[in-house]
């Protein structure tokens, strides 16, 4: 797995990588509002992606990422979104705590910080 870091305005960092595993004993802490695009530069394409509006199962999710944010593991995704992952903009966050929600706001401010200053 590869590892991604964006440095932190207090002189820190946050370590990302992608991780299919990281979705086991997770569930649902929050959501986001924030559009396809937004979450595809900060966290790259995601792991899962069923660009069809309605699913031919039962499948209640057709885009997810599945990270560990500084060894958090992590889940973005859409659920019950029954249109195209580029139209959704609010996001379900998974995790094993409210962390999670912390860990993925965290890292797209980072993100935006090295945009604006790299």
């Amino acid at each position: 797995m590869k590892t991604i870091s964006y440095p932190t305005e207090d002189g820190g960092k946050v370590n990302f990588e992608h991780d299919e595993g990281a979705w086991e004993d997770t569930h649902f802490q929050g959501e986001m509002k924030i559009s396809y695009a937004e979450l595809r530069d900060v966290f790259g394409y995601p792991d899962y992606f069923d660009n069809s509006t309605y699913p031919q199962t039962d499948e209640k999710v057709n885009c997810e990422w599945t990270l560990r944010i500084d060894n958090v593991p992590v889940t973005i995704y859409s659920w019950k979104e029954y249109r195209l992952p580029k139209d959704v903009d609010s996001w379900h966050i998974g995790g094993n705590s409210e962390k999670a929600v912390h860990k993925v706001k965290e890292t797209i401010n980072a993100y935006k910080y090295y945009r604006k200053n790299y």
